[in-house]
């Protein structure tokens, strides 16, 4: 197997690239793989490498709150280990095996972004488990996870202290690990909020910096770079995007629309939330 070294700004990437006929058989599991994580996604947080989600379907949730907190995942597909899936039903021994190379799943693994969502759903359920009503009402208004990018929205600016306390302790009971020169704490008095690339308020919006490349690439005429921004700028979800539905035990939802202006375009969309 080839591995990669790219050097990035704090450190070196290591991309492991199989040969071709197991990336062959490594990709026909993708398909079973990621059904097994939508399953595994009780909540319906995760939205990173999950079919028919995208940094679109993850920052509809946070709409509407003042506050927003991301978190970081240090190293995740390396800190995705054999440990995190072996007991889980529905998974064979013998696959599972092909997926983890030198003890992890590695970067560059067809089957990586799928088995890092399986691996990562008990943590998720364990952080939605902190949702409980109490006298100051629930402890946080959103929680979503873009493959390593975790980000929490709610309305008291104290939640954000608490958060910071009670999260890495239990993100390292699941064998990860919060980076913590990554963690941000953002607040709609500064202006909108940036969640997985997209601005947000009440609704979302295309980012300032992404508009200004887009008017650059034009100016330019760099045509293939204004294709692809442009196709950011329009802020699709995905075609068969279903809005997740809670379990049972969290019925207290709130069905909320939202209209929005992507590339000069409406876009009305319909997402579910957990009310006070």
């Amino acid at each position: 197997m080839k591995i990669i070294r790219i050097p990035k700004r704090n450190g070196v990437r290591v991309v492991y690239c199989p040969e071709p006929e197991l990336k062959k058989r490594l990709t026909a599991m993708v398909h079973r793989l990621n059904g097994f994580a939508i399953l595994m996604d009780r909540h319906g947080v995760a939205h990173g490498f999950m079919p028919n989600r995208s940094p679109v379907t993850n920052v509809m949730a946070h709409c509407g709150f003042p506050f927003s907190l991301s978190f970081d995942l240090e190293n995740w597909f390396d800190t995705v280990t054999p440990g995190h899936v072996m007991n889980m039903p529905g998974l064979t021994s013998d696959a599972t095996c092909l997926c983890f190379v030198d003890g992890a799943a590695r970067q560059g693994l067809p089957t990586s972004p799928a088995m890092a969502n399986i691996a990562a759903a008990p943590m998720d359920n364990d952080i939605m488990a902190l949702r409980v009503r109490g006298r100051l009402g629930w402890s946080f208004g959103a929680y979503t996870r873009y493959a390593d990018d975790m980000t929490f929205s709610f309305e008291r600016e104290a939640t954000a202290r608490w958060l910071k306390e009670i999260i890495p302790p239990l993100v390292e009971r699941h064998k990860f690990k919060i980076n913590p020169a990554k963690t941000r704490l953002q607040s709609a008095r500064a202006g909108r909020r940036i969640i997985t690339g997209v601005a947000v308020d009440d609704t979302i919006h295309v980012p300032r910096k992404i508009k200004r490349r887009l008017r650059a690439a034009r100016h330019q005429r760099n045509w293939p770079q204004m294709r692809g921004l442009g196709e950011w700028a329009r802020l699709r979800l995905p075609g068969n995007y279903q809005p997740p539905t809670p379990p049972l035990d969290e019925q207290i939802i709130q069905t909320v629309s939202i209209t929005y202006v992507a590339a000069d375009t409406y876009v009305h969309a319909t997402f579910i939330r957990r009310i006070t």
